[in-house]
């Protein structure tokens, strides 16, 4: 579990964007050192020399230790005094020169970073090479030195990658030590190293990493990976997948890789052994008897699984010799399951592909459109549980079983969506089969809170009854991924208020069972991106605090919208109080008025476009005036859609003119960034305005 320090805790720096979060701003402007000026006054004098004799005898004296070691070599000795004196004489200039850098310098247990090699330990394992050419790379970009790579672990000064041979920390986990001057980052067995890689250029340089970019947010003085550091992490979940276009596959190394998530779908760069290979579902990441039981769309009868005695055939060579017969004719529905199951797992090993790296998780559940049998059996087994979960979890098991015979290292997977997600009375899946949970509750109140009480969403369900739902089907499976939908795909310009919701939800699911969450959505121009950041930094570590969770937010604000974030911030907390008045709806296809109160957004219209206006006026960086702008779009569209019986149908003369003004340029706005309205659309294509319809009905046809 990750032991979370304040995310500037290690570092005594400025930020160029403003001290906003964190410790207070102590440290000067970001300055490098000047070589020779071993006093740090300004100036390269006498007193410098006499500084560095002192230094040199052993006398306690303030001595920059860079500054005096003029001929680099990462020692000061009366070599250094030699060439001070030199120069002071006109016999000799110092060639020495400070980096032109982000960082003023970078120490390892107060030692130059300059001095440093990078030890690789393993150079037959592509995740440790990986690691050490991002850190290589960042390292010269923040600081100007390039740090030489090698295999060979001696020297005194060395940051050494290496494998965690205990499994201790598992695939992903990292742990950083400074000891005697070594920076040692030890990792997990497939992507830990890569982690702790991306840990260090966050904690120690700056770095952080949001959509589909790095960003070096703050301008360090002197950062220093102190002697004694110890620094162990090991993420909450196993499985972190995000679909939000802003995590994407052209941009893996930025925003998957150092975002520490693992899930490849959406992002199959990450399927290779640069990255540690990703975790995937094979073939289908759901709704798999689409595809493993073609023939058959209605799901498996009680009736096509065989017996205890009959079972023992499908662990024979002679069933694994003749499995082109069972797909061909198959007997039933379980056959064929199997019979493709592993047909298609041994073409893709023909390929060169292997079970635990680019194949790692297989889905064994219904068709999308939930087809249950029909037979008098599965009616009765259906009634005497409760739940039309009840014969697909006998069938999951008896799969499984067969197909972990022969690939015990493939992971098994099945939901529970639609109906499923009512767990069986007296069922439970095997200990080694993870439930895909589809979480289809509310999305006003936040999970775990009880703010649902007895109301439900348009399709009659809420968080009340999920929970109860989820909480029975724990005990009856031994870990749970999550489904989640974190944006409202249909209506994207009434993005979901979840902004500081994330947190308890994410903390409540990983406090009961959940090991993973696919998240599964869309990327527009509200909050998505920040959402997603803050998802994935909940999924590594739920045992943040409220406080560090906001901080998060408060700094990722500050560098999307400018030094006027706070307006932004206080936007985001009255889509909060604007849903707070509604009641339960649906995560992401329910109408935008239903989501938010017509008469909050009405009364507050001005106040909030009294928001937008002082974040504009606050900064001049066109790409942040631009963020402003694309957010605005849906606090206009909210309110034009609100007011338009009230306002323009019914107002008065000048009210009419005035919101005929507005809404028309808030087309205008859509329409020259071509905003996102739904998951496919952008913009308003070729649709000219007009003030006939209300903005609702003129986006998405309905009132």
């Amino acid at each position: 579990m990750k032991k979370l320090i304040s995310m500037l805790l290690c570092l005594s720096m400025i930020v160029s964007v403003g001290a906003f979060i964190g410790p207070e701003n102590t440290a000067e402007a970001a300055v490098a050192y000047v070589p020779g000026d071993v006093n740090s006054d300004g100036g390269i004098n006498a007193r410098d020399a006499l500084a560095l004799r002192k230094k040199l005898a052993d006398m306690d004296v303030l001595c920059d230790t860079d500054a005096a070691d003029l001929n680099e070599d990462a020692e000061l000795t009366t070599s250094d005094l030699l060439a001070l004196r030199k120069h002071l004489a006109g016999i000799e200039e110092i060639t020495g020169s400070a980096p032109d850098s982000t960082v003023g310098r970078l120490r390892i247990a107060g030692n130059n970073v300059k001095h440093y090699s990078i030890i690789v330990t393993n150079p037959e394992n592509e995740n440790m090479l990986y690691a050490a050419d991002e850190l290589r790379r960042y390292v010269k970009i923040a600081t100007t030195y390039d740090l030489t790579v090698k295999d060979v672990n001696t020297g005194r000064y060395r940051i050494v990658l290496m494998e965690d041979e205990s499994g201790t920390l598992g695939d992903e986990g990292y742990a950083i030590t400074v000891n005697d001057g070594i920076l040692t980052i030890m990792g997990g067995a497939k992507r830990g190293i890569m982690y702790g890689v991306a840990e260090v250029l966050e904690r120690y340089l700056g770095y952080r990493y949001y959509g589909n970019s790095d960003v070096q947010l703050y301008e360090i003085v002197n950062a220093d990976i102190p002697e004694g550091t110890a620094v162990r992490e090991v993420p909450d979940t196993s499985y972190r997948n995000l679909s939000i276009s802003q995590f994407s596959n052209d941009h893996v190394d930025a925003s998957t890789v150092k975002r520490k998530l693992n899930g490849v779908s959406g992002c199959y760069a990450l399927n290779n052994a640069k990255y540690g290979y990703g975790i995937q579902r094979f073939i289908a990441n759901a709704h798999s008897f689409d595809v493993f039981i073609p023939s058959n769309y209605e799901t498996p009868c009680l009736t096509d699984l065989p017996d205890e005695e009959d079972m023992q055939m499908y662990f024979t060579d002679e069933f694994w010799g003749d499995l082109e017969l069972y797909r061909d004719e198959p007997l039933n529905a379980f056959e064929e399951c199997i019979a493709n199951m592993a047909l298609k797992l041994q073409e893709r090993i023909s390929w060169g592909q292997s079970i635990g790296k680019e194949i790692t998780e297989i889905s064994c559940s219904y068709h999308w459109t939930l087809q249950f049998c029909t037979c008098v059996t599965c009616r009765k087994l259906y009634k005497a549980e409760g739940s039309r979960a009840a014969a697909l979890v006998d069938f999951v098991n008896a799969v499984s079983e067969v197909i972990l015979s022969k690939y015990p290292d493939l992971q098994f997977i099945t939901n529970a969506y639609g109906e499923v997600r009512i767990p069986p009375k007296t069922k439970y899946l095997n200990d080694n089969i993870i439930l895909l949970y589809c979480w289809n509750g509310c999305a006003n109140h936040p999970i775990g809170t009880g703010g649902c009480g007895d109301n439900t969403n348009s399709l009659g369900s809420s968080n009340t009854i999920e929970e109860a739902n989820y909480l029975g089907w724990t005990e009856h499976c031994a870990q749970t991924y999550i489904w989640y939908y974190p944006t409202n795909i249909y209506y994207m310009l009434s993005p979901l208020p979840n902004v500081f919701d994330i947190y308890q939800e994410f903390k409540w699911l990983i406090e009961h069972k959940c090991i993973g969450f696919y998240v599964q959505a869309t990327s527009g121009d509200a909050f998505e991106g920040l959402i997603s950041y803050l998802m994935s930094e909940m999924m590594w570590d739920k045992d943040i605090t409220y406080d560090q969770y906001c901080d998060l937010i408060k700094e990722y604000m500050h560098f999307y919208y400018g030094e006027g974030w706070e307006n932004i911030y206080r936007y985001a907390q009255m889509m909060d109080e604007s849903s707070a008045l509604q009641g339960c709806f649906m995560n992401d296809y329910d109408h935008p008025l239903t989501m938010y109160n017509a008469e909050y957004q009405i009364a507050h219209f001005e106040e909030q476009e009294a928001l937008f206006n002082a974040a504009l006026a606050a900064t001049s960086d066109e790409w942040q005036i631009e963020n402003i702008k694309r957010l605005s779009a849906h606090m206009y569209f909210l309110y034009y859609a609100s007011a338009y019986e009230s306002v323009y149908v019914n107002g008065s003369e000048a009210e009419r003119k005035e919101y005929a003004e507005g809404y028309e340029a808030w087309y205008n706005l859509v329409t020259e960034y071509d905003i996102r309205i739904t998951y496919q659309t952008t913009g308003f294509g070729n649709k000219p305005f007009s003030l006939e319809t209300s903005p609702m009905r003129f986006v998405y046809g309905t009132d």
